[in-house]
């Protein structure tokens, strides 16, 4: 048996939502089934058959076709593997990495907020 996987997440909006598509396909029967698994990121998954016992060609359209909804509906590919914290899917794309050279800057406070952005500033009352 040969299963293919494709995961996407979703993690814009509040939400931290993962749907997984996989097809199964029996090369001795030539016969597939796809089976789809959803839910938070970090929990159970809920887990169904969506189709089952139909051509490897129609196992592969239904599944493009799932992949392609959640897809317009703002989920994006990722790889399968080990459970990853809210955080670093957060916030694993908008932190630039620091040049090799240069070690990252640590600012923290208002003190580093100021020191980055500008040398000085002015209250007006």
């Amino acid at each position: 048996m040969r299963i293919e996987t494709t995961e996407l997440r979703c993690t814009t909006g509040g939400s931290f939502k993962q749907y997984t598509v996989k097809v199964a396909v029996d090369d001795s029967a030539g016969r597939a089934s796809v089976i789809i698994s959803y839910g938070r990121i970090g929990a159970k998954q809920n887990t169904y058959t969506k189709v089952q016992d139909v051509t490897e060609r129609k196992a592969q359209e239904e599944a493009q076709r799932l992949i392609d909804t959640k897809l317009r509906k703002g989920y994006l590919h990722t790889r399968p593997g080990p459970k990853v914290s809210k955080w670093l899917v957060q916030h694993d794309e908008s932190v630039p990495a620091a040049p090799a050279s240069q070690p990252p800057a640590l600012n923290f406070g208002l003190a580093g907020l100021l020191s980055s952005r500008r040398k000085s500033f002015s209250v007006q009352i």
